[in-house]
């Protein structure tokens, strides 16, 4: 164990130096940045991989006490998880996708318990949604043509067969759907007018609170507008904007504040993309990570467009021991949410002045 541990230490040590030169005096930070982030597992872990640094003479005794006297639950709960993380990392990396942890019985009631009544409440949901469809009164009710007007050219112009170089999608593509509607009547609703994200998809789809967004921090009133100027397009890249909102209560986690930072990476009459770095510090692990997302939309001509999005954990200081349930739930997440910004754009595609 104490081998084991030790190869994973300098494996994260080795992936928190990687991108950029770090001195050995920086060796430190580290090692600082660990100490404070640890779980009482992690803490027991980073215990067992210093100890192999030291003479077998020393460590194996003291091993004998800790485990016999001082942390044997600890030690024997740290098995269970290594060995249960490195079989379902195997299950994931053969394309399948679970999540397993071992926790205290009351932790594992308490979370069963908020588990059970989201369940509930989604039946609940489901059963509404059923009985108002067969009393044929209708929830999917619209604010009104939210995607903006009918733009003429999106109907007889043909998608470029020209092989432009599009962005590069992020480590996993979660979705990938032609759309029914314009591409520059779609490139204006989600680049010029902040309403139909804000109101259909924020809103009323996802259930955020307290959204609050700034403008491009340049050519603000310019980017996304349907007859944009070709020469400024070179000039829009690298356009940001910043939005805050509260996120709902779910079964895993409470309420929490989402900070966003979105950037224009690419933007023509053929397709344009952003990309967002969303943080959430009140999660657990919240301050480890960030969460970056990118939208390409590609205009395929005839009022339809294709919109591919993909995400990718970021771990700014390495990742932590949990980053394979991190990244786990980020893609379960960030699928929902692209998928309720596909529903919401087809279910206002056809709703116009």
């Amino acid at each position: 164990m104490m081998k084991h541990f030790n190869k994973k230490f300098f494996q994260r040590k080795k992936a928190w130096r990687s991108g950029s030169i770090r001195s050995k005096k920086q060796n430190w930070k580290f090692v600082a940045i660990n100490l404070f982030q640890m779980t009482r597992l992690e803490f027991v872990e980073q215990l067992l991989a210093g100890l192999h640094r030291v003479n077998w003479i020393i460590s194996v005794p003291l091993c004998i006490l800790l485990y016999n006297y001082f942390i044997k639950s600890s030690i024997q709960r740290l098995i269970v998880t290594s060995v249960t993380d490195d079989f379902f990392n195997y299950v994931e990396h053969k394309g399948m996708e679970i999540d397993l942890q071992v926790k205290y019985a009351f932790q594992q009631a308490a979370f069963m318990f908020d588990v059970l009544n989201q369940m509930i409440k989604d039946h609940h949901d489901l059963n509404k949604k059923k009985n108002e469809a067969t009393e044929g009164v209708s929830s999917d009710i619209t604010r009104g043509p939210l995607l903006g007007p009918l733009v003429d050219i999106d109907k007889t112009e043909v998608g470029s067969t020209i092989d432009f170089s599009e962005p590069e999608n992020l480590e996993f593509v979660v979705f990938d759907s032609d759309l029914p509607v314009g591409y520059r009547r779609l490139r204006k609703a989600l680049l010029f007018n902040k309403t139909f994200i804000e109101e259909a998809l924020f809103i009323d789809a996802l259930g955020y609170t307290d959204i609050s967004s700034e403008p491009w921090d340049k050519y603000d009133g310019e980017i996304g507008k349907v007859d944009n100027d070709l020469s400024q397009f070179d000039e829009f890249i690298g356009a940001k904007k910043n939005a805050q909102y509260l996120m709902p209560k779910s079964a895993f986690v409470k309420a929490n504040m989402a900070y966003e930072t979105t950037e224009l990476i690419a933007y023509n009459n053929n397709f344009f993309s952003i990309k967002r770095r969303t943080t959430n510090p009140d999660v657990p692990y919240g301050r480890t990570f960030c969460a970056l997302t990118q939208i390409t939309v590609r205009n395929v001509g005839r009022n339809n467009c294709r919109m591919v999005c993909s995400v990718e954990a970021e771990f700014p200081n390495g990742p932590p021991m949990i980053a394979r349930s991190i990244k786990s739930a980020m893609r379960q997440g960030v699928s929902d949410m692209f998928l309720e910004l596909g529903e919401s754009i087809c279910k206002y595609s056809s709703v116009v002045n």
